[in-house]
């Protein structure tokens, strides 16, 4: 319902969990939404910064995330600071 009220709104819906340890769990996650749900989800390739102050600034692991995002046209702009695995 969540991905639907975003669309409807022209929003693109993402999730993120913290912690590179976490991502094999999300990996499994989206594999199980993929094959019941005719729209899919992708997980993006690097971390993304999620926090609310400057990067610069970070001192707290947590703000960086592995993100989960709807896969269509335009989800592989998603603009958030990032960094490789």
């Amino acid at each position: 319902m969540q991905i639907e009220i975003a669309l409807e709104n022209n929003l693109v819906p993402f999730f993120s969990i913290a912690g590179i340890k976490r991502r094999a769990a999300m990996k499994r996650m989206i594999d199980r939404w993929n094959s019941k749900n005719y729209k899919k989800l992708i997980l993006l390739p690097k971390m993304y910064f999620t926090c609310n102050h400057s990067v610069d600034e970070n001192t707290n692991e947590m703000c960086w995330q592995n993100i989960a995002i709807l896969n269509v046209p335009g989800c592989n702009e998603f603009n958030l600071p990032s960094r490789k695995l």
